[in-house]
């Protein structure tokens, strides 16, 4: 599955404030948070909740970037409600 990337831009000055990057898995955004912690990078933010989970971390010049991942009981209800 790739890797969806978003990004917003300040509404003021047109700069770059926020990248984010879609995950293939909750499974995976957790192994990505665990690593990032033994690196000890902390998120700034977390969110979750019933259709996706995600967090953010500031980069070096100060973006902010998001990682999240959509649940897959909410990715898979709508095929089960075509059938």
């Amino acid at each position: 599955m790739p890797v969806d990337l978003v990004v917003q831009q300040s509404a003021s000055d047109g700069a770059l404030v926020r990248m984010a990057f879609q995950v293939p898995s909750l499974v995976e955004l957790d192994k990505s948070l665990e690593r990032l912690a033994q690196l000890g990078i902390e998120p700034t933010r977390t969110s979750s909740n019933r259709a996706r989970r995600g967090f953010v971390i500031p980069d070096p010049d100060g973006l902010e970037i998001e990682f999240f991942a959509f649940s897959q009981a909410e990715i898979a209800e709508p095929q089960a409600m075509a059938d």
